[in-house]
């Protein structure tokens, strides 16, 4: 089965981040981004890090980058896909009401 996970967002604030499988060859993950209703108003951003972390590491070790698919004041779902070996992602949402915010990731089976 692919890696796969999803969270649901309710309020605003720099969410937690969430590991990416380094180890499957060749690295692919797909990353979405919707809204519960079509009356959410939102401002969010995806970041990623090449930083590792351990189990006892803050987010705030990891060198952040901003996405340019799904970068700063981005107001409307979106998607990405990576196909360079990423360590984490997480969702920086700025502003958010009428709704719900939505990310899932999903990564391929390895072919080692």
């Amino acid at each position: 089965m692919p890696y796969y996970r999803v969270e649901t967002y309710t309020t605003s604030g720099t969410m937690g981040s969430w590991n990416m499988d380094t180890s499957i060859v060749p690295f692919n993950a797909s990353i979405a981004v919707s809204f519960s209703t079509s009356a959410v108003t939102a401002s969010y951003k995806l970041q990623w890090t090449l930083t590792q972390l351990g189990p006892t590491d803050a987010d705030t070790v990891g060198n952040w980058i901003d996405s340019t698919d799904i970068p700063p004041s981005t107001a409307t779902a979106s998607q990405t896909a990576f196909i360079n070996p990423i360590a984490r992602i997480r969702l920086v949402i700025a502003s958010l009401t009428g709704g719900t915010i939505t990310m899932e990731s999903q990564q391929g089976f390895s072919t080692n």
